[in-house]
């Protein structure tokens, strides 16, 4: 839960942008799709729109959940990742509905992770 607020307190504070800025600088390399979402287990099933741009006009409209964007801090499913999940709405729109830190395949994780998790009172 300390994951989530973290983006939610961070994009609206003007005074944290750096930290956002950081948080891109370090997460830099990664993809973003529009998702299906299988309704018995929860996680994310098909890609949609071939994993391009949302288009009204398509027929994977209808099946749209969320967007997710996968950002890693180094190579692909190697390094530490941020993942960055949100709601979609009928019309494309989009809602912020939760973030989560994934350590490297080696264990760690950046300083960046730390250094916002201390700020943020976190002890996990």
């Amino acid at each position: 839960m300390k994951k989530l607020l973290l983006l939610l307190m961070i994009i609206p504070m003007m005074g944290m942008s750096q930290s956002v800025n950081e948080l891109l600088e370090v997460y830099n390399n990664g993809a973003c799709a529009y998702w299906s979402v299988d309704k018995e287990t929860g996680l994310a099933d098909d890609m949609l729109f071939n994993g391009g741009d949302f288009d009204i006009r398509s027929t994977d409209v209808s099946e749209v959940d969320i967007y997710k964007c996968d950002l890693f801090s180094g190579s692909m499913f190697e390094s530490a990742a941020m993942v960055i999940i949100f709601d979609v709405f009928n019309d494309g729109s989009k809602q912020l509905s939760s973030i989560e830190f994934r350590p490297s395949m080696e264990g760690t994780m950046p300083q960046i992770y730390f250094d916002l998790n201390s700020y943020l009172g976190g002890d996990d």
